[in-house]
């Protein structure tokens, strides 16, 4: 199996770091590795790209509906199954279902056939670990197990509260269809569903939908009885999922799922005039009745129902404040409602917005005596690149789901965005579902705010970037007066300041900017901010991105010919870019 990329979770290494000790790196390798050598010998190749797992000893297969389609093209009723030890048997369907899209095929064969037995996904929860095993996928020659890791971002129920769909991260090959999902106590959690087009998470049929599937099929009911009852994790790879669902639970009471609401496109009125105004031709009433239709379709097509979405939001401030992605709220939002996850829902507008971060800060319509929860901050002097990163964001299905959606990965890098912008790097998946929700440590405390995910590295590159709490609370103050922050340019070309000192070198002076205007030369060293030492040119651009924008003054202090000179400049706009 070749999954679409490298999965996100170095967990063996992680773990060894945490505990601080080579003994857990070997444990929680033998723990994995043990899993694998168990369940890889039940998978099994159906055909190139379709995958299935063997359910009873006597050799009862799951797999993927496709079967039946490649069964109609050659008109044979017999099907070739290779185990991982390339013995090869034929199968004939023994039972079909449409809504799970799934197919249990015999095999025909007396030797006794290695088996997984299925779980019951029951306390299985968003943040678990699951791993997918693949066998045999396009060469006869293949027999080691190709094995990759995620967790469940996400759980669609149905109107029993049973698991209907899963979401998970763990990478996928687009061409596994029927491929088993495991968590890590190897219980079969189900078996792959879709891969949807430009999104890095697989769906997952549960294993309990499926056997509520067949329960009414006399001959399949054996094969699913007595299913193995996931336990509380209590392995070391359990424990690590616990942490992960404990996490995203805490951070669930931080994020909100915002509601929007677009006007139509042109008021039905509107068209109608216009139509009514159109002069119609007299030709015996071909064209009036033609005309008359065109009118129809364009009162039809102007009386376009008002278009809604949802995305998630980040809680920041108990005042009423949330933090959501920008682009969400263009000039034709009419309405906007924010859910809580206690249910609670409050209308909101826009308050203010950050252009270069794409974050909007929205402000609540709430009473004083509604009090929201915050989230904690982790201490930025606490984050390290390798600790995990467990992106969280609201549901995005109807507001009476509670559950997350959540993916998990590393905090992978720090400052990583641009000269502009602080910026922390995760290969948590992130996309357009969580962006606006929160990046957490394991402790639940929040890191920072998830970005839109169109960035440098483009969506789907594995890559993915949250605003930082330092970086947050230094733009807030602007935002909550209503100010929208924009970045302040100088006109100003830097580099290091001689000798290795603090301070920034001026090599150029842009005309017509601020820097000229207020008397800046190539050669000077800028060693202060109004006030406040610069020792290099991160600190400088934080300076202005953090305190400053358009319009605003700002006191350089420069040295020149040993001379130290007070330069008033106002800040403008930055050119575009």
């Amino acid at each position: 199996m070749t999954p679409r990329r490298a999965g996100p979770l170095l967990v063996l290494l992680l773990a060894a770091r945490a505990a601080g000790q080579m003994g857990s790196l070997s444990s929680l390798d033998e723990e994995f590795t043990r899993v694998v050598r168990e369940i890889a010998p039940a998978v099994v190749q159906v055909q190139p790209g379709i995958s299935g797992v063997c359910l009873t000893d006597d050799g009862y297969v799951l797999t993927n509906r496709i079967v039946l389609e490649a069964l109609e093209k050659t008109g044979s009723r017999t099907v070739k199954v290779t185990f991982p030890a390339q013995l090869a048997y034929d199968a004939v369907v023994h039972a079909a279902d449409a809504e799970t899209n799934t197919v249990i095929l015999k095999i025909d064969a007396r030797a006794s056939l290695p088996c997984v037995r299925p779980g019951e996904p029951g306390e299985l929860a968003v943040g678990h670990l699951l791993m997918t095993v693949g066998n045999a996928f396009g060469t006869a020659t293949e027999s080691e197990p190709a094995v990759t890791l995620g967790v469940v971002s996400s759980i669609r129920r149905d109107l029993q509260g049973r698991p209907a769909v899963i979401e998970t991260s763990a990478a996928t090959n687009p061409g596994q269809h029927g491929g088993p999902y495991f968590d890590t106590d190897g219980k079969l959690v189900g078996v792959f569903r879709a891969l949807p087009d430009g999104q890095d998470l697989a769906t997952v049929t549960p294993i309990d939908l499926i056997r509520a599937a067949y329960s009414s099929i006399p001959a399949a009911t054996r094969i699913f009885s007595d299913p193995s009852k996931l336990r509380p994790p209590r392995s070391k790879a359990g424990v690590l999922s616990r942490a992960f669902h404990i996490a995203a639970s805490r951070a669930r009471q931080g994020v909100v799922t915002i509601a929007i609401t677009r006007a139509p496109r042109e008021e039905p009125a509107q068209a109608e005039t216009a139509a009514e105004q159109e002069p119609e031709r007299g030709d015996g009433g071909g064209e009036g009745r033609r005309n008359e239709g065109r009118k129809d379709k364009e009162r039809e097509e102007a009386a376009v129902p008002a278009r809604e979405g949802s995305v998630t939001g980040t809680i920041i401030d108990p005042r009423g404040f949330v933090l959501a992605p920008e682009p969400a709220f263009g000039a034709d939002v009419s309405a906007i409602e924010v859910f809580l996850a206690d249910g609670r829902s409050f209308r909101a507008t826009v308050h203010a917005r950050d252009r270069k971060s794409r974050l909007a800060l929205l402000l609540l319509d709430r009473k004083p005596e509604d009090v929201l929860e915050v989230l904690g901050d982790v201490p930025q002097d606490a984050l390290q690149v390798g600790q995990f990163a467990v992106a969280v964001a609201a549901p995005h299905g109807p507001p009476a789901e509670q559950e997350p959606f959540v993916t998990v990965g590393l905090l992978s890098g720090r400052h990583r965005l641009d000269a502009y912008r602080d910026a922390l790097q995760t290969d948590a998946g992130v996309n357009v579902k969580n962006a606006g929700g929160v990046l957490v440590d394991l402790r639940g405390r929040m890191c920072g705010v998830i970005l839109p995910p169109e960035m440098p590295f483009g969506q789907n590159s594995g890559l993915g970037f949250a605003m930082p709490v330092d970086a947050l609370r230094a733009v807030l103050p602007r935002m909550m007066e209503g100010r929208d922050v924009e970045p302040a340019y100088i006109g100003v070309v830097l580099g290091d300041a001689p000798g290795g000192r603090a301070g920034v070198l001026v090599n150029e002076v842009t005309e017509g900017f601020p820097g000229a205007a207020a008397g800046l030369k190539p050669g000077d060293v800028i060693t202060h901010l109004d006030g406040v030492l610069v020792a290099n040119r991160r600190a400088f651009t934080d300076h202005l991105w953090k305190h400053k924008g358009p319009g605003d003054p700002l006191t350089v202090t420069v040295e020149r010919l040993g001379e130290k000179l007070d330069l008033a400049v106002t800040l403008t706009r930055r050119p575009e870019e």
